[in-house]
């Protein structure tokens, strides 16, 4: 009543659970929604995802994309943000992309490869692999493994950039050494065939033997 947030959250999380109280998620989401209406980013955060599961009240994406975002800007769970682009970014008419970019920096390797997959794919904003790549290339400078070998397969076939094997090799290696699997074959053959880098028959064994550790099956 004296609008302290952390008590209606609170009270929020015991109508949501029944504890001491008559279970009633209408009156969690009537909590969460005051909470979120203050400014409280915990609070929209889960009025975003009442919104998108029909958790207490009717299921209303506009809505789930409007209080994400707000959350987002508040520094409450961006990582849940971005697994949620593909609804957001459809709307990006009302600079809700803008906004999911600039909250690219926080959480930044995961989320500079969810755009990347979006602008890959088409999904969400009209498809653009050489804008998805300029994506994968800013997760995998930040380490992203995914990103790496990506990028690595991306050069190695010339695939939306100029073909350069030395460059593929190279991205190859820094996936590899965080233990992606598909990157260690791949450095295997590069140095079986001398793609990219000096022909190495040992180091390609030593590689091969690697994936062959982890179950691969082609390196075996």
């Amino acid at each position: 009543e004296q609008n302290f947030v952390p008590a209606m959250l609170s009270l929020a999380r015991c109508y949501e659970k029944g504890i001491g109280v008559w279970r009633s998620i209408s009156k969690a989401f009537g909590m969460f929604k005051k909470a979120a209406e203050l400014g409280d980013g915990q609070g929209q955060y889960e009025l975003a995802k009442c919104s998108e599961t029909s958790r207490g009240t009717r299921r209303n994406m506009k809505q789930a994309a409007k209080y994400y975002l707000k959350a987002a800007d508040t520094g409450e769970h961006n990582g849940d943000l971005f697994r949620h682009a593909k609804f957001l970014l459809p709307i990006q008419a009302t600079g809700c992309f803008g906004i999911l970019t600039r909250r690219c920096y926080w959480d930044g390797s995961q989320a500079w490869h969810s755009l990347g997959l979006c602008y890959w794919g088409g999904e969400g904003v009209p498809r653009d692999t050489k804008i998805a790549v300029k994506w994968f290339m800013k997760a995998a400078d930040s380490g992203n493994s995914v990103a790496q070998n990506f990028l690595g397969d991306c050069y190695y076939e010339g695939k939306n950039v100029e073909q350069d094997k030395a460059k593929a090799t190279l991205w190859y290696r820094k996936a590899a050494s965080q233990g992606m699997i598909n990157s260690i074959h791949s450095l295997g053959l590069c140095y079986e065939n001398g793609e990219g880098v000096e022909r190495d028959l040992e180091k390609a064994r030593h590689w091969f033997r690697c994936g062959a550790a982890t179950g691969h099956q082609k390196s075996r």
